[in-house]
């Protein structure tokens, strides 16, 4: 029985975690496949496919970074409707990201949070929305948020342009 109640103990932090990405995963799903909404789903197995460097300094820069990642999620809609609006709201409410950042430009807002566990930052959230380019990008891990924004520097070839084995 004591057993029994260590392991439950130890699967609590598991749980809270995997329901707060759940949180943002049934936001995602929610808009997937919808007419005017696109949702782009990226593996940590898919960075590390993808990868093209010249420079063996930031290959290992690169290589640590994508290995803390295991997933980024894109949700872009092409209007901002009262239902994107509402469950982006109420994602907001669920979970407990802090806002880090806002940048106000004209009518277009876009809003940086993070999401902590025992320290360590497991989600970095992008909202970017007003009039148009509506988008929200996710992405979870144990992430360093400086070196996130390293990952948009490096030059990935098109997806089409892969030789993808199974």
């Amino acid at each position: 029985m004591k057993n029994l109640y260590i392991t439950l103990l130890l699967l609590l932090p598991l749980s809270l975690m995997a329901q707060e990405n759940s949180a943002f995963l049934k936001f995602f799903q929610n808009f997937s496949g919808k007419e005017g909404y696109t949702t782009i789903n990226i593996s940590s197995e898919l960075l590390r496919t993808m990868m093209v460097v010249v420079d063996e300094d930031e290959e290992d820069d690169l290589n640590q970074l994508i290995n803390t990642i295991s997933a980024i999620r894109i949700v872009i809609s092409q209007s901002n409707t009262k239902d994107y609006e509402n469950a982006l709201d109420k994602l907001l409410e669920q979970v407990p990201y802090n806002q880090i950042s806002v940048i106000n430009e004209g009518r277009q807002k876009t809003e940086f949070y993070q999401l902590k566990k025992d320290s360590k930052v497991v989600e970095f959230m992008m909202i970017s929305r007003g009039s148009s380019d509506n988008m929200v990008i996710n992405v979870s891990g144990d992430i360093n948020v400086e070196k996130i924004s390293k990952l948009s520097q490096f030059g990935f070839p098109p997806v089409d342009t892969l030789s993808i084995k199974p």
